[in-house]
C-alpha cells in the first residue's frame, strides 16, 4: 500500500514537472512579449506552487533571475 501510494505521488509529481517546463518553454520563447512580461508571467506561474524553484542564467552562467524571488 505505501509502494503505491509512493509511486502515485512520483507519477504525479513528473506530470507536474512536464506541464511546468511546457509552459516555460512557451513563455520564454513568446516573441510578442518583452522580458519584463515574460519574467512577471513566470512569477505567476511559479506562485501557484509552493515546491517549485526556478532560477534562470544567461550564456555566460550568470543567473539572470531566480522564482519565487526572496523578500
Amino acid at each position: 500500500m505505501i509502494h503505491s501510494v509512493k509511486v502515485h505521488f512520483a507519477e504525479q509529481d513528473i506530470n507536474d514537472l512536464k506541464e511546468i517546463s511546457a509552459t516555460l518553454e512557451r513563455v520564454l520563447n513568446h516573441p510578442d512579449e518583452t522580458q519584463a512580461r515574460r519574467l512577471m508571467t513566470l512569477e505567476d506561474i511559479v506562485s501557484g506552487y509552493s515546491n517549485v524553484l526556478i532560477s534562470l542564467a544567461d550564456s555566460h552562467g550568470k543567473t539572470v533571475v531566480s522564482l519565487p524571488r526572496c523578500a
